[in-house]
């Protein structure tokens, strides 16, 4: 099921290209953010198997005092509004 592997594509993100070839690979489009300081970094949607899916690419800050820590990044998979996968990985220095 085509589902079923944009859910393993979306466990097992590794980076930024990754969320845009999957993105591509599943037909998603790219959509503006609603809201522009909301850490969104990309926001894809489409129709997968008849369903609606939605991917948002979030990033955040992982730095406490003192340490400087990559920026984190979490890759959602929404399906039928539900979240159904989450993939994450850090930025490389």
């Amino acid at each position: 099921m085509k589902l079923d592997r944009l859910i393993d594509a979306v466990n097992s993100v590794s980076n930024e290209e990754d969320v845009s070839s999957l993105a591509r690979q599943f037909g998603l489009q790219r959509e503006e953010s609603p809201n522009k300081f909301d850490q969104v970094l990309g926001l894809y949607k489409g129709v997968v198997e008849g369903r609606p899916v939605t991917i948002i690419h979030r990033w955040y800050d992982r730095c406490k005092t003192f340490q400087i820590q990559p920026d984190g990044n979490k890759v959602e998979l929404e399906v039928d509004g539900r979240q159904v996968a989450v993939g994450s990985f850090l930025d490389d220095f």
